[in-house]
């Protein structure tokens, strides 16, 4: 609650309406809430545990069925605006509601794709290191060169070349 003296000329612009907070941690049973915020709230309890969140969306039928709002407000909470941003993909035949079980599939399956390309980027800059390493290695030992020379000569730094080697 804020406090204004009574001559504060921004006290008219402030109301003192009284707020309820709640902490989902601590609510055990989020079947006493029978809107959607049950969907909502069980949700947010799960949403730094990517393998939970799928497990609850599977498991309880309600996700299959969500109002607009609710997937919006859940999109949100969960930090996966891409499910609201895409949200006509899982649009149900009723045009009005949507499947949340299958935004979590295809979001999850695009993030794996994602993760996929990383990780073959990663693996195609890994081998064109590696093979920079052992041609400054074969220059060195074959035309009897200095680091610094078989650098030069491949047109790279002795950085790159210690870099390659950690590898």
């Amino acid at each position: 609650m804020m406090h204004f003296p009574k001559q504060d000329v921004f006290r008219k612009y402030f109301s003192d309406y009284k707020m309820n907070v709640i902490c989902l941690d601590d609510i055990e049973d989020m079947d006493v809430f029978k809107t959607e915020l049950r969907q909502l709230f069980k949700l947010m309890k799960h949403r730094g545990n990517g393998s939970a969140m799928r497990k609850l969306i599977e498991d309880d039928e309600d996700y299959k069925d969500v109002y607009a709002d609710t997937l919006y407000t859940m999109s949100v909470m969960v930090e996966r605006p891409k499910i609201w941003e895409e949200r006509e993909k899982y649009l149900k035949k009723d045009e009005v509601n949507y499947n949340m079980c299958l935004a979590f599939d295809q979001i999850e399956a695009e993030e794996r794709e994602k993760g996929r390309e990383e990780g073959r980027e990663e693996g195609r800059e890994e081998g064109t290191l590696s093979t920079l390493a052992g041609n400054i290695e074969a220059l060195m030992k074959n035309l009897h060169l200095s680091l610094e020379e078989a650098c030069a000569a491949l047109n790279t730094t002795v950085a790159t070349y210690n870099k390659a080697k950690q590898i």
